[in-house]
């Protein structure tokens, strides 16, 4: 072989098995945000399940069906946080009374089965002094993905007209107290994040670069809160185009 040239016969099994090893990271698909695990019980739920069942229980909480005086309810971004942990943990305490209602008798039909189980939960117990005790229900242990509303800015750029710029964030958290203790701090994040988006140069509205506006929006998260993690920020949205909005000044 020519000089500065090396045959894959010639390299040493372990450096061999490390170049493959790059490669298939390299060719690796992302990761989803929307499959990450947020709670597990004799099943797994995924991120892409709680976001539907939050969806499917702010309709009924809006819906002016179901309000005693037919006005809608309002909710606030806390009150959908609180829905989203206790979504978490009901996913998983579903499970007991499933399993419970699968041993009725076959000749139970599926609309008996469904009205039982609402009436069990309409159920009120006689109160146990004894129940101190027990304690509550155990958070939902792994990794916790919190999904942010999409952020969407407009600025009006010299030759390129109206711009637009439309993120969906997340944030990523190690485990469910952590994704607590940042809880209060979800106005300063998203401040942090508008502010580092006006300040911004022209490319981010012309041409975004995924890895950069992510370190960018990182740093400027840290730089108001020290405390939140490194690889915190995901951006699984990611979007710039004509504006179809007024612009913002």
């Amino acid at each position: 072989m020519g000089q500065g040239r090396v045959s894959v016969r010639t390299m040493p099994p372990l450096v061999l098995l490390l170049l493959c090893a790059c490669c298939a990271a390299a060719d690796a698909p992302p990761t989803d945000p929307a499959q990450a695990i947020v709670a597990e019980g004799g099943g797994l739920y995924r991120q892409r399940d709680l976001d539907a069942f939050l969806l499917v229980a702010m309709r009924h909480v809006r819906s002016r069906t179901l309000v005693a005086d037919g006005r809608s309810v309002p909710v606030s971004s806390a009150d959908e946080d609180q829905m989203r942990r206790v979504l978490i943990e009901a996913l998983v305490a579903r499970e007991a009374l499933v399993a419970a209602l699968a041993q009725l008798p076959a000749r139970v039909s599926p609309a008996a089965r469904d009205a039982i189980a609402v009436d069990l939960l309409a159920f009120q117990a006689e109160p146990n002094p004894r129940a101190a005790a027990v304690g509550t229900v155990a958070p939902a242990q792994g990794p916790v993905l919190v999904r942010l509303p999409p952020c969407t800015v407009t600025r009006a750029l010299e030759g390129q007209g109206r711009r637009q710029l439309t993120l969906g964030l997340a944030l990523a958290f190690a485990d469910a107290a952590a994704a607590q203790q940042m809880e209060a701090q979800a106005p300063i994040i998203q401040d942090a994040v508008l502010g580092a988006l006006r300040a911004a140069g022209p490319e981010v509205f012309l041409d975004p670069d995924h890895a950069q506006l992510k370190s960018r929006l990182g740093d400027a998260i840290r730089a108001r809160i020290p405390a939140f993690p490194s690889d915190g920020l995901l951006i699984p949205q990611l979007e710039s185009g004509p504006a179809d909005q007024p612009v913002e000044r």
